[in-house]
This record gives structure tokens, sequence and C-alpha cells, in this order.
């Protein structure tokens, strides 16, 4: 059911100076949030929690020394300068709940010649029901000509999630590409085309006989 298993130690005591001692052990301080019920302040192997939080929007159930919880990653503070994990806030999910995530979105397709693409935004915050939390959602730039743009609202939201982004929110925008660099491409693709290649650098030979 859950994407990641992941044990954990209740924390007894508190303060700045102790969350910085059990980070020199390698040790993440988080907190574990319940409806209607007190937290749960425990520490997470640092190393395991890093690789785990590679998978965007994983379900967790956390182990908290013998009782298992199902949650998913509320926050997330990192230190400023060297990125490193300071402080893990969960929330616990029940089934039939939904949760609010930020499913990534997923480009398809080719504009018009010569048009670029700017993503402006590449997520988009939807309720969803955590065992069912999609990897992305597909936006087709299929013949996309300059001057256009492309908004949450031309996106196919699957009928199990709930928008929570307004449907105005601009995801895509699209321009023609600059005279200097549709000159390099044509020069690419005839280059290509006629099997030229580039001179040789000075003081090379050449291995044609």
């Amino acid at each position: 059911m859950a994407d990641v298993n992941i044990n954990a130690k209740v924390r007894t005591q508190f303060g700045k100076g102790f969350a910085r001692r059990a980070r020199v052990q390698k040790l993440t301080p988080a907190v574990i949030y319940y409806k209607g019920e007190k937290p749960d302040h425990v520490l997470l192997d640092t190393h395991e929690i890093e690789l785990a939080l590679k998978q965007l929007n994983a379900l967790f159930e956390i182990d908290v020394e013998g009782i298992k919880k199902l949650a998913v990653v509320k926050d997330i503070q990192k230190h400023p300068v060297r990125r490193t994990l300071v402080h893990i806030d969960f929330i616990e999910v029940r089934a039939g709940e939904k949760v609010k995530v930020e499913i990534p979105i997923h480009l398809v397709g080719e504009t018009q010649p010569h048009v670029l693409h700017l993503v402006e935004n590449d997520r988009v915050e939807v309720l969803s029901d955590p065992l069912s939390i999609p990897e992305s959602i597909e936006l087709s730039i299929e013949g996309q000509e300059a001057g256009s743009s492309l908004h949450v609202r031309d996106l196919s939201i699957p009928s199990n999630l709930d928008l929570i982004s307004d449907p105005d929110f601009t995801l895509v925008t699209f321009q023609q590409e600059t005279e200097e660099k549709a000159s390099d491409t044509q020069v690419d693709e005839s280059a290509s085309a006629s099997g030229e290649s580039s001179p040789p650098e000075p003081g090379e030979e050449s291995n044609s006989e």
C-alpha cells in the first residue's frame, strides 16, 4: 500500500541544541500531525529519508516504535546554505480522505516550426486520494504558435482529482525563435543533410590518403 516504509524513534528531548546533536548523529527531527490528536515528535534516519524524498508525493508508512502510521510529507525545511535536511512535517492520511499535493506537468507534442516554449509553472495543486496520487499530468503543446499560452484550465484533470490551482494560472507560453537561433538551426540541418563536417583544427592532419 505504502510507497515507502521507514522506522522512527520517539523524540523525548527538544530545543535547538538537541536538534543539532541529532543531526550530527545522522538523525532528522520530524513531526507527524493527526486530526484531533496530539502530534508525534520523532527522529528519522537521515540517509533513509533523503532517499525516500526523491520520490515525489510518496505515501509513507512510518513505524513509530511498533505503531504504524500512513502519512504524506506536508513541509520540508532545509539549511539555507548547505541545503541539508533540518526538519520534516508529515500529516497522517486515512483511506477515503483526500490530501493536498502538487502534481508535476509533463509536456508532450511539438510546437509549430521555430516556436519556443517557456515553462512558467511546472506543477498544479490538487486534492487527491493518497493511495492514487498520479506521477504527473500531461499537457499537449502540439501545434502551438508564437504568442499563445496554456493555462491550468487546458489540463485534462483526472476525475478522481479536485483542482485547487486557479484555472487561469499560466503554465506555458510560446514565442517566435529569434532570427539568430533560426539561422544556426538551418546551418546545422544543412550541414547534416549534405554530410559536411567542420574543417579540421590547425595542426590536425587529414585522414584521407
